[in-house]
């Protein structure tokens, strides 16, 4: 099989076929927030700037032809943030929603970042080369159903990168978050031509840590002296920092490398393909 630079459902007429696993079918939660994820965000984030500060190091060190795709590309922020850092950048998301806006702001901006719809189990089938960084940001992974499915999405991952290619991960403490059961989390005010928008996490623990934690997210909207807001039901599978790290060597990571801490919210982890 050649390698076109493409991702092959970019590449060839034809139609996308819907995946049927449980992670596709929750990340597809996504397709309708799509269209109001931005106000998740600052501007300072939309533009990228705090990934590429916290990745400064790493992506110094790379040639600049390295080939990273974005495995969790959600609107797009990370990839175009790569591709005007002048990286070969490609983007996969299992929700189309988020997909079409994802190439929306990369056209807008000039780029030409390839996005396509992929689990993560599928991309060994979307790509025919193999890449040097992987990224998985956003605490996408914890939308993975359990053990097994979490296993073969990082198998998925790993086909995907070269001979000591690298994962770079970042995940939720579920430990500290399930050991407080905060009720509610806000994110600042974002105001977006005349309009002001609160973003607003309401939390919901079950009983135990590994099941199912239904999030849900309500926008909260005031234009020109009207106020009104928009919600939506995200669910995430939660497990433990040391589980996190047993998967992704079941998987055939090496090198497993983190920041994580007892008291930290967000932990980053590198994965090497062994």
């Amino acid at each position: 099989m050649g390698c076109t630079g493409l991702p092959l459902s970019l590449a060839t007429d034809e139609p996308y076929r819907y995946p049927r696993t449980m992670e596709s079918r929750k990340m597809n939660q996504y397709d309708q927030f799509s269209l109001d994820y931005h106000w998740l965000y600052s501007d300072n984030v939309l533009a990228g700037k705090p990934f590429l500060e916290q990745f400064g190091n790493l992506l110094d060190s790379m040639p600049p032809n390295s080939r990273l795709p974005d495995c969790s590309c959600g609107i797009g922020v990370h990839a175009v943030a790569l591709a005007h850092r002048g990286f070969s950048v490609w983007g996969t998301d299992s929700s189309p929603g988020m997909i079409a806006q994802a190439r929306e702001r990369s056209n807008s901006v000039g780029t030409k970042v390839p996005f396509t719809v992929s689990t993560w189990q599928e991309l060994p089938q979307v790509f025919d080369q193999k890449f040097d960084v992987a990224f998985c940001l956003g605490n996408s992974i914890g939308h993975c159903n359990g053990r097994q499915e979490m296993i073969s999405s990082f198998q998925g991952i790993h086909a995907i990168l070269r001979d000591n290619g690298m994962l770079v991960l970042d995940s939720r403490n579920w430990d500290k978050l399930c050991r407080e059961k905060p009720r509610f989390s806000t994110m600042g005010i974002r105001v977006r031509n005349g309009i002001r928008c609160i973003p607003l996490y309401v939390w919901n623990f079950p009983s135990l840590l590994e099941e199912e934690h239904l999030i849900e997210v309500v926008l909260i909207f005031e234009d020109q002296g009207s106020v009104y807001e928009r919600h939506y039901s995200i669910t995430y599978r939660p497990y433990r920092y040391t589980e996190l790290c047993e998967r992704l060597s079941e998987s055939g990571f090496i090198d497993i490398r983190s920041d994580f801490a007892e008291e930290k919210d967000i932990y980053t982890i590198t994965a090497r393909n062994g």
